[in-house]
């Protein structure tokens, strides 16, 4: 069954999540965490996203991210694309565990920023690897 389309506007704030096929790790050394916080900077300045606040986690990760230009799709597809090839090339993989689509897409309107800031505290309780980004 294919996802339902994902909702895209100018100045939106979404929190995204992704995580591995079969739940299995996506970061299995301090290097795939640094390669994939690389990515996120590459995504950020090739989009021009605004990132608010990221969770790594061993199988999963959140963003709290601002798209000024309506680019979210593009922006998911480098990050997750980039990071994908990385690790299977890394590992071997061809193709075995890669990180899956986007499976959760909570919009946060722009005009609330008490909202976004509740959820990326509620993230941030969730792991202790939480970046705050400076904007």
């Amino acid at each position: 069954m294919a996802r339902p389309l994902r909702i895209e506007y100018a100045g939106a704030v979404y929190h995204i999540t992704a995580r591995g096929n079969e739940r299995k790790k996506i970061y299995l050394s301090k290097c795939d965490y640094e390669k994939f916080i690389q990515n996120l900077a590459d995504a950020k300045k090739k989009y021009n996203i605004v990132l608010h606040c990221y969770v790594l986690m061993g199988n999963h990760y959140h963003l709290i991210m601002e798209t000024p230009e309506a680019n979210l799709s593009k922006a998911m597809h480098y990050i997750n694309g980039y990071y994908t090839t990385y690790f299977n090339i890394k590992r071997n993989m061809k193709m075995k565990r890669k990180v899956t689509e986007i499976e959760k897409n909570c919009i946060i309107s722009r005009a609330d920023p008490v909202r976004c800031l509740v959820k990326a505290r509620a993230i941030r309780e969730s792991s202790l690897r939480v970046k705050f980004t400076r904007v």
